[in-house]
């Protein structure tokens, strides 16, 4: 989970894990993470590639239109919409 939502600290990883039915504490989590030497959200989510971006949001992306701005890193959305071939 780690891995693949940068962005997710302890507590968040703890929480999905929780709505699976798995009740680990955000210690545990974190020595986990620490043992297999990934490091902390706010590290893991300075390092997200665009790669990674889209990999990770492929599924929501797939039906998107939408440009990148690789200077600023800015995503702008277009052409949105739940029923593509309705009119």
């Amino acid at each position: 989970m780690a891995q693949e939502n940068n962005g997710w600290g302890y507590d968040r990883i703890a929480g999905a894990l929780a709505n699976l039915g798995h009740q680990v504490s955000d210690q545990t989590i974190g020595n986990i993470l620490k043992r297999r030497r990934i490091a902390p959200a706010p590290k893991r989510s300075r390092s997200t590639s665009w790669k990674h971006f889209i990999a990770a949001n492929r599924g929501v992306l797939a039906g998107t239109d939408f440009f990148l701005h690789l200077e600023t890193r800015r995503v702008t959305l277009a052409g949105i919409t739940q029923h593509p071939t309705e009119t």
